[in-house]
């Protein structure tokens, strides 16, 4: 019995050591942990950011085999009033299914791989200064991710191709306050 209370009593707690071990162990899975998010939003921004990109280089593309952009319906080379459009399948479809159908993009339902709510879209100048309000940011015909979730997808997205900074430069924002549409010119 008293060598029972003598190995009690002689039990204190953790040494250092072993609580420093412990606390070395935790560190390395939180940092596994938060690293592994940060290189899944790296590949959500560089998805969308390629997807964008190619829509971008298809419009250009197009311009240049068919002489107009896809999606003008006049066929002269200039947007009429009739082309604006806004980020609906319906809506913007005969843009995607022109570059589709000319093989510059592989559907004509692209997707916005880190939000399920988010959608392509497109608007177009009209050639009598009218636009659609919701898409056309800088006076110009423009690719866009509409309803995007994250903000900070939108800012990698501008950060990986433009200034970083949603106000400005050629990719933007719909305002600084409202991250949930980007824009980047055509």
């Amino acid at each position: 019995m008293k060598n029972q209370q003598t190995k009690i009593q002689n039990q204190k707690g953790f040494t250092l050591v072993e609580i420093a071990i412990v606390l070395v162990i935790i560190g390395l899975l939180l940092g596994g942990v938060l690293k592994g998010q940060e290189l899944i939003k790296s590949a959500e921004v560089r998805s969308d950011t390629d997807t964008l990109m190619a829509l971008q280089a298809g419009a250009y593309a197009y311009k240049d085999r068919v002489g107009n952009y896809p999606g003008d319906a006049g066929k002269d080379g200039k947007l009429d009033g009739d082309e604006v459009v806004s980020g609906t399948a319906a809506e913007a479809g005969d843009f995607f299914f022109d570059l589709a159908s000319q093989g510059f993009i592989a559907t004509e339902d692209p997707e916005v791989k880190h939000d399920t709510g988010a959608v392509f879209g497109v608007g177009f100048l009209a050639s009598g200064g009218t636009a659609d309000a919701d898409l056309i940011i800088k006076g110009a015909n423009q690719v866009c991710i509409r309803g995007m979730a994250d903000a900070i997808i939108a800012t990698g997205i501008d950060a990986k191709l433009d200034d970083g900074v949603l106000t400005s430069g050629k990719i933007q924002g719909a305002t600084a306050s409202d991250l949930t549409t980007i824009c980047m010119e055509f």
